[in-house]
């Protein structure tokens, strides 16, 4: 009896880690998608990286660290990326799979 219960919950704690490490896999995609879209957005508007900066009140360092994909994306910064960039930035948390990010330039919000 024991032994089964010294299994039970081993495996629980597999499970825990096993479920821990995906949540973090989805944090690292998420700052990753991030780092593209802020990228993609700058070029396009053919800033450099302390011209982004300077428009969304940070530091050239944290720009670095944005492309890095070393950036999780909380609403203050995504507040400050947004007016600077000129755009809408959405997050979508999902509960068991992969979030969501996306960005809508204002010029084609005007349009719609």
């Amino acid at each position: 009896m024991r032994y089964k219960t010294l299994q039970a919950h081993r495996l629980k704690e597999q499970g825990e880690e096993v479920a821990e490490h995906l949540k973090t896999q989805r944090a690292y995609r998420l700052q990753g998608d991030l780092a593209q879209i802020f990228y993609d957005r700058r070029k396009e508007l053919g800033y450099t990286q302390a011209e982004a900066a300077a428009r969304c009140g940070i530091t050239q360092a944290k720009v670095s660290i944005i492309e890095g994909s070393g950036a999780h994306p909380t609403p203050a910064l995504l507040e400050k990326l947004s007016r600077g960039l000129e755009a809408s930035i959405t997050v979508v948390y999902h509960r068991e799979k992969d979030h969501e990010i996306s960005l809508v330039p204002e010029a084609a919000e005007d349009a719609a």
